[in-house]
């Protein structure tokens, strides 16, 4: 069993799956993306050399059947699929709960046979699945000891404390490399901070002094990438303070372990690593 539900660009939700108002007869574009290979010949031997692999844009196609009252039902998809603009489709089943976004090309169908069957086809830019809540891990945890029920002792309690946790393991469960945003803030005066790749030995790192209540946001996802420097109600662009030699960070399928440094003292910030998970198919 499965569920798809489409979201239009003012938010508004359709679920089409168990629905009173439309029966899906199939859907196509679910499994992997199709790769490209771009090779150039070599005058000294057979065959090629590879230069590229990419994935092309996945392109999905959803056959609808309006229940009655037809035209109604049919006329409605018009504000939920508008073509040239871009939709987000969520699926789940047993294993997985995802979503994409894409432009609506084209909406196809008879009008006139008994049994309206609309064709929507959606094309997909970033040909990956992505899992519906973004994933969220924290470096220096703030370990909470307050709950209920509880008593204080005489000697009194602690509401919480920092565990300095030197490195962090972030497991990446999807089938695809991943970017990050990487949010870093400074409870104290930080100057260079260093973020490492333990396995890779990569690093990404920035030659600045970040204040206290500073906190420096690192999107590393292909298209995505900047560096903005969040101080007070301003955002600024921190790009230049990039270190030479510096790699944007991402998450390998399986493990990663990712630690930290600066020129100051390593329990003056709070880490955090956003993230999504990426899947070929459902």
């Amino acid at each position: 069993m499965f569920t798809l539900t489409v979201e239009n660009s003012k938010g508004e939700r359709l679920k089409l799956t168990d629905s009173p108002q439309y029966s899906i007869r199939y859907i196509d574009g679910l499994l992997s993306p199709q790769a490209s290979i771009s090779t150039v010949t070599a005058t000294n031997r057979d065959g090629s050399v590879i230069t590229n692999v990419r994935a092309e844009n996945r392109v999905i196609s959803i056959a609808l059947s309006p229940k009655p009252p037809v035209e109604e039902n049919r006329q409605q998809l018009y504000s939920y699929f508008p073509i040239k603009k871009e939709i987000t489709l969520f699926f789940s089943n047993e294993n997985r709960e995802v979503k994409i976004s894409g432009i609506v090309t084209s909406l196809e169908g008879s009008l006139f046979e008994i049994g309206q069957t609309i064709t929507v086809n959606i094309e997909c830019p970033s040909p990956y699945f992505e899992n519906s809540a973004q994933n969220y891990t924290e470096v220096y945890k703030i370990i909470k000891w307050f709950e209920f029920p509880f008593a204080i002792e005489e000697e009194g309690k602690e509401f919480s404390e920092i565990s300095e946790e030197l490195a962090q393991m972030i497991e990446n469960d999807g089938d695809i490399e991943t970017g990050l945003t990487i949010e870093i803030e400074a409870m104290a005066t930080t100057r260079n901070p260093i973020i490492y790749n333990v396995e890779t030995r990569e690093y990404f790192g920035l030659n600045m002094e970040m204040s206290t209540g500073d906190i420096v946001r690192i999107q590393t996802a292909p298209g995505k990438k900047k560096v903005e420097l969040i101080r007070g109600a301003d955002v600024l662009n921190a790009i230049n303070y990039i270190m030479p030699g510096n790699t944007w960070l991402t998450l390998a399928p399986g493990k990663n372990i990712f630690t930290y440094a600066n020129d100051t003292r390593t329990d003056a910030v709070y880490l955090r690593f956003y993230y999504s998970l990426l899947f070929e198919g459902v």
